[in-house]
């Protein structure tokens, strides 16, 4: 029988045929929507096959039917369940983000905090080492010093005794010019006695003549 689907509407009696729809389906006049028959796969328990559906004639869409409904309201829940477990996960794994991005910020934080000891520490030990070769630069001055006073108390003690010695010996020359004078004036004068004491003999002798 052609077409495959037909509807009738009783009309004076009579069953007279709907008009046929390009898609193939009918107006129904009761429900006042398009009854089309459709070829459909297995949703649920329906098997494959040629089904009439019920067609919404503001949307054109088909309106489902109760298993159909209920197929996709466990679709939308499996997809909510789905997309909040994968919220969830998100969430998770911002949180575990989160919390190795402050673990690596604290790692940070503290190299940067030894980094900053260690400088300070390599700070305190250069001006140790700065102290320290200051307070040896100062021990060396001052052993110079000590060094050169030293050298100098030594050169004046050898200029002084230099000087002594050449007192000495200057002054022992005196004595001994003194002493070749003295000796001399002394002979002088023991020749002076001697003639003033021939000349008074022959004096003595001539007056006795």
């Amino acid at each position: 029988m052609k077409p495959g689907f037909l509807g009738f509407e009783l009309r004076g009696g009579r069953l007279e045929p709907l008009p046929q729809l390009v898609g193939g389906g009918i107006v129904s006049p009761l429900m006042r929507t398009e009854l089309r028959p459709m070829a459909l796969d297995v949703v649920g328990q329906r098997p494959a096959g040629t089904w009439l559906r019920v067609i919404d004639p503001r949307t054109g869409e088909q309106i489902l039917g109760l298993d159909e409904q209920l197929l996709a309201l466990e679709t939308a829940q499996a997809r909510l369940i789905e997309e909040e477990r994968a919220r969830l996960l998100a969430e998770r794994h911002a949180t575990d983000e989160g919390r190795a991005r402050l673990a690596a910020e604290r790692h940070a934080a503290d190299e940067e905090r030894a980094r900053l000891a260690a400088e300070r520490h390599a700070a305190d030990e250069e001006r140790a080492r700065l102290a320290a070769e200051r307070h040896a630069a100062d021990e060396e001055r001052a052993r110079r010093v000590a060094d050169q006073r030293a050298t100098d108390e030594e050169r004046a003690r050898r200029v002084a005794d230099q000087r002594a010695e050449q007192a000495e010996t200057e002054l022992q020359e005196l004595r001994a010019a003194l002493a070749r004078r003295q000796s001399a004036a002394v002979s002088d004068k023991r020749g002076d006695d001697r003639e003033s004491g021939v000349g008074d003999e022959a004096k003595g002798d001539a007056d006795t003549k």
